[in-house]
Formats: structure tokens, C-alpha cells, sequence
């Protein structure tokens, strides 16, 4: 039978946070999680959301425009199951590695990080509707809001006038699912994901967590012995068992109300 103190400690396990996870094989990982604690910084450096927005991005790439579709990503998950996360993900382009910092979910609406709306453009089944209908009235949106941008005489779309046109406030946080054009088919919706327009800054009282190997503990101490204000920040191995993750986190406020 359970004690109480490990039904506690596997209820403590089943908070949820949004975790950014570093990318880069070897070194790269760990070197990222190091420059993203010591720059107290997230840099948003991709374009997200739907393809039509992320086309005009790319098209405008450098641009203040270009700027209101680069965000940063995460993932809402309880600690125990970042390992899945990490996992190599059939039809996922993007292999996440098991580094990274976490943050409640409360601070992250604070900070503008929001959950993704996924939009299903699976092809309708025989004398059903297609799934198109969900995402064509965003790109009717897109459609006006380009029109909207491009001055009188002109086959160009401004840049600063489309930054300004609200739709875009929305698709970075637009993300389809089903069949893509090279035959394959993204479908992960159990990955909860969040994102925010622009880089995030943060001090290091907000961050409730880093994941990172127990192999690399020592190693990342190290660094944060020269980082002011991480003294105590919590070490997570994703690979240990739920238990060894609530005691690694106990004392941590994660609830629902926690800031």
C-alpha cells in the first residue's frame, strides 16, 4: 500500500508547467540552456503559425512585420512526462532535447505565453464536409488584411501597415494539423504547445526549474555559481522516476494559484 507521503508526492508531480526545451546535438543543448539562463533571455527565432502568414513572413524576413510572427515555443507538460516530449516524434521536423527551463503556468499568462489553437485540415470523409471551413474564413482575414496593406498603385504589400493589421495578432498562435503537401501527416495533438510573440525576458526568481541530465548537474552548478541570483534553482533529470522528480521539487509552489 502507498504511504501518504508518496500519494502527496505523486499528486505534487501532476502540476503542470510550460517548459521551453533547448535543441542542438552534443554540447549545443547544454551550451543553450547555459546562454538562455545567463542572457536571462528566450530569443524568438522562428516564424510560426499558418502557412500563409509564415509565407509572408519569410517574404518580409528582417521586417517589423516579419517581427509580429517570430515567437518563442513551449510545452505544457507535468515534469514526469518531458521525457515523451523529447522523444524522437514521427512527422515532427523539430527533435527536442531534454534541457530547459520551466515557468508556471500563471506567469506565463502574465507574459503574454499563450496555448496554441490547432486547426484539423483533414480532408472530409466520403459525403462529409472537408475540414477547410475552419481555416478559410482566417484566410479570407489574411486575404483582406494584405489588401488593406498595400498602398493604392502598388502590387506590394507594406510591411509596417500589415504589422499593424489585427489578424496577425492571431496566427502565430494558429498551428494546422493532418495531412501536409509532401504526403506525410502532422498529428501530435496530445503536445500541448504555448507560445509568445517576441523573446522573453525573465529574472531567475521566475524560473521554477531547469531540466537538465543528472550527468550535466555538476557541470551546470558550476556555471551558476557565477550567475547572480540562481542560488537554489531546482535540477530536474527527465529520465528520473516520478517520485525522485517530487522530491527534487518539493517545497515548490505549482498550483493553480501560484505565481
Amino acid at each position: 500500500m502507498a504511504s501518504i507521503l508518496d500519494v502527496l508526492r505523486e499528486r505534487d508531480d501532476l502540476s503542470t508547467y510550460v517548459i521551453h526545451l533547448t535543441k542542438g546535438g552534443g554540447d549545443a543543448a547544454f551550451d543553450n540552456l547555459v546562454s538562455i539562463l545567463s542572457g536571462r533571455r528566450i530569443e524568438a527565432r522562428n516564424h510560426f503559425g499558418l502557412p500563409q502568414s509564415r509565407r509572408l513572413a519569410e517574404r518580409f524576413k528582417g521586417t517589423a512585420f516579419a517581427r509580429t510572427q517570430q515567437a518563442v515555443c513551449f510545452t505544457e507538460t507535468p515534469l514526469k512526462h518531458v521525457r515523451h516530449m523529447c522523444a524522437e516524434i514521427e512527422n515532427r521536423s523539430t527533435r527536442l532535447r531534454d534541457y530547459g527551463v520551466a515557468f508556471t503556468r500563471n506567469y506565463a499568462r502574465r507574459r503574454g505565453i499563450s496555448p496554441l489553437w490547432y486547426v484539423d485540415t483533414s480532408p472530409g470523409q466520403p459525403g462529409m464536409r472537408s475540414h477547410d471551413w475552419l481555416t478559410n474564413p482566417l484566410r479570407d482575414l489574411i486575404d483582406d488584411a494584405v489588401r488593406a496593406a498595400t498602398p493604392e498603385g502598388s502590387t506590394e504589400p507594406n510591411p509596417a501597415r500589415l504589422a499593424a493589421q489585427p489578424v496577425f495578432r492571431l496566427t502565430p498562435f494558429v498551428e494546422t494539423m493532418g495531412p501536409t503537401r509532401d504526403g506525410r501527416r502532422k498529428e501530435f495533438w496530445w503536445e500541448r504547445e504555448w507560445r509568445k510573440v517576441g523573446p522573453l525576458n525573465f529574472v531567475p526568481y521566475e524560473v521554477i526549474a531547469a531540466v537538465v541530465p543528472e550527468r550535466d548537474h555538476r557541470r551546470l552548478r558550476t556555471g551558476l555559481a557565477a550567475m547572480p541570483g540562481y542560488r537554489g534553482l531546482r535540477l530536474v533529470d527527465a529520465l528520473w522516476t516520478p517520485s525522485r522528480i517530487a522530491e527534487a521539487m518539493a517545497g515548490v509552489e505549482a498550483g493553480p494559484f501560484s505565481t
